[in-house]
């Protein structure tokens, strides 16, 4: 089986792209509120697409991962984004469908992707509660 790599657009939710997540210990970003033809497209590579109730403004997403490597984040001219992406953010992303070794099942796997529309994260966003 030959598994060729899907391009999408969507809002980037969630991108730790340098530093890995501590829960599934990967460099990882959500492709959020992801179009009809993306999802089909997607699920038509194997993989598979979620949705929560409870997160309405995520839409249909998908969670690429990268396990060995930072993903590389750049703005339409092709430089490197270098600061925190913040949730909200728009890109388009490759995704790199791949078979699992451990249960031979298909993930998504990504190298980077293109911000199309910043919004840059910064600490003095999160508020005291």
């Amino acid at each position: 089986m030959k598994l060729k790599p899907v391009r999408v657009k969507g809002d980037i939710f969630w991108a730790e792209l340098t530093k890995k997540n501590k829960n599934t210990n990967k460099y990882q970003v959500a492709i959020c509120n992801l179009s009809d033809k993306a999802v089909t497209m997607l699920e038509d590579a194997g993989l598979s697409v979620h949705s929560h109730p409870d997160k309405p403004d995520q839409g249909k997403y998908i969670t690429p991962k990268s396990s060995k490597y930072e993903i590389k984040a750049y703005d339409e001219e092709g430089n490197e984004i270098t600061c925190r992406i913040k949730n909200g953010s728009k890109g388009i992303a490759t995704i790199k469908p791949y078979i699992n070794g451990f249960d031979k099942g298909i993930n998504a796997g990504i190298s980077a992707i293109t911000v199309t529309d910043l919004i840059e994260y910064n600490e003095a966003d999160m508020e005291a509660v």
